[in-house]
């Protein structure tokens, strides 16, 4: 079982909680891809929980991977907290996103090579590397931030 993506979770991780600690309240505002800043922040900090939580349900169920969120849900979801995410204090957000990123990676690190085996036989990569969804929103914040 290939566990590389413990390093590159580690590594967008760092990266993650580096930009946390230097955005000023004027970047946290700044619009990229049609949300503030501190948004995806709170964006990414929701989803790596969410992800946590499932992996944990699967290890308590005794199922072999993660409950599917499908598309339509994720929107919806996505939609719905986005007041909530742009009404986070800077400190919330920080932490939010700082302790969700660091649970969820300590948890997948730690799950057993078959159940990281049976999330990559269906498809559900991501579940284990993290670092593919914080990159979908990092790298364009960091962009627009180097842009300015």
């Amino acid at each position: 079982m290939d566990r590389s993506y413990i390093q590159r979770n580690d590594a967008s991780r760092a990266r993650l909680e580096a930009l946390a600690d230097r955005l000023t309240d004027d970047e946290l505002a700044l619009e990229v891809d049609g949300w503030p800043v501190g948004v995806h922040l709170g964006h990414l900090g929701f989803w790596d929980r969410f992800t946590l939580l499932r992996w944990q349900e699967t290890v308590r169920s005794g199922r072999d991977v993660p409950v599917s969120v499908v598309q339509p849900l994720t929107d919806l979801i996505n939609d719905s907290l986005v007041a909530q995410w742009a009404a986070l204090g800077r400190e919330e957000r920080r932490a939010l996103v700082v302790l969700a990123a660091a649970d969820c990676d300590a948890h997948v690190a730690l799950l057993p090579d078959a159940l990281a085996q049976a999330a990559v036989d269906a498809g559900m990569e991501r579940t284990l590397d993290r670092s593919v969804h914080r990159a979908l929103h990092l790298d364009p914040v960091e962009a627009a931030l180097a842009a300015r």
